[in-house]
């Protein structure tokens, strides 16, 4: 089969294009996510895509390894929200012109690992067009911003990042957030 999917969201949704509450899953090349609009008061994180785990020793992971996550509104994680403990790889692909009201425009993780090998997240920088389409955007974290709260022994959850790719200007840390890697800034 060849060809794209494109899966359009709607604006006033109730929910992310994907939730990942346990198991693996992969998002291929030939995927858009797109156009989702979270209504702010219900389900309000992740406009194109969750990751959490709600079962303690449930293993929640995504794997994107091309596509396009794009146009998306949430109020943390306009693109994807990692949290729980969770777990998102990105080997490909881009995520781009996504909102987040708080924080996180491309990318919000809270208490879980990302690791970005290959791909390309746009931010967005104080010289950069606010008017581009392609840029992520927030009050934090333009292009990823990472939480963690930091549960003390014997349960330690730090977020750590590892990032050996192309990261488009501002990234936020806060707490005990470890962050790895090449950075690649345009």
């Amino acid at each position: 089969m060849t060809g794209s999917i494109t899966i359009k969201g709607r604006d006033n949704a109730i929910g992310s294009l994907l939730l990942i509450d346990g198991g693996v899953s992969f998002l291929s090349s030939n995927v858009v996510l797109r156009d989702n609009k979270l209504i702010s008061s219900i389900n309000n994180n992740g406009g194109a895509v969750t990751i959490r785990k709600t079962n303690l020793f449930a293993f929640s992971a995504f794997n994107m390894l091309g596509g396009t996550i794009t146009g998306n509104s949430a109020v943390n994680g306009g693109g994807v929200y990692v949290d729980d403990g969770s777990y998102f790889t990105m080997e490909g692909g881009i995520i781009s012109g996504n909102t987040a009201i708080q924080r996180g425009g491309g990318v919000f993780i809270n208490n879980s690992n990302f690791e970005m090998n290959s791909g390309i997240i746009y931010g967005f920088s104080s010289g950069s067009n606010s008017n581009n389409a392609d840029i992520n955007q927030s009050p934090a974290g333009h292009a990823i911003y990472s939480r963690s709260m930091g549960l003390l022994p014997p349960n330690d959850i730090y977020d750590t990042l590892y990032i050996n790719s192309t990261v488009s200007d501002n990234i936020s840390v806060t707490s005990t957030g470890l962050v790895t890697g090449n950075w690649n800034f345009q």
